[in-house]
């Protein structure tokens, strides 16, 4: 069986396997390929254990895939919590947390932007669409459409700034 894990990253795992623990506690082993986080080239992946009841856990296993198509798998198995290596850099650091609220309230101080551009302005400055996604969460940003049909666009705008052509719908 190959699923998707849902986007529920607070929940562990083996709960979030198609919605439903079903699937994988019935399973004598499960495993997960996910990106590494903490590669900042984005192409190591890793095939983690997620549950065996077969046998110790063998560790995981870390692997790119070459210019020709390849898999090429690294020698060193990959150990650790399932959990914390998937988990890894899926959430802002304290400091790229700090340095995203800062940025993004400078951002925003002069009124609503349209959501595509903040985020194209976050990766020229490379700020880590994930410590963005934070920052929105923590300044309690909520992205809101300005205009009508096709031809609205979504803006971010800071809480409690009053702006007439945002608020009219």
């Amino acid at each position: 069986m190959i699923s998707h894990l849902n986007k529920k990253e607070e929940s562990k795992s083996i709960y979030r396997t198609t919605e439903s623990l079903a699937f994988v506690a019935v399973a004598r082993a499960a495993w997960l390929v996910g990106p590494d986080r903490n590669d900042p080239t984005g192409e190591r992946k890793l095939f983690l254990p997620q549950k065996i009841n077969l046998v110790k856990n063998p560790g995981g296993l870390a692997f790119r895939i070459s210019d020709n198509g390849l898999v090429v798998f690294e020698r060193e198995p990959i150990r650790g919590d399932v959990d914390e290596l998937l988990s890894s850099g899926t959430h802002a650091t304290a400091s790229s947390l700090s340095e995203a609220v800062d940025w993004l309230s400078q951002v925003l101080a002069e009124g609503p932007l349209p959501s595509s551009e903040i985020y194209s302005l976050a990766e020229k400055e490379r700020i880590p669409e994930h410590a963005l996604k934070e920052a929105k969460r923590k300044l309690r940003i909520r992205p809101r459409k300005r205009g009508f049909g096709p031809a609205g666009q979504w803006v971010m705008e800071l809480p409690g700034v009053k702006n007439d052509e945002a608020d009219s719908r």
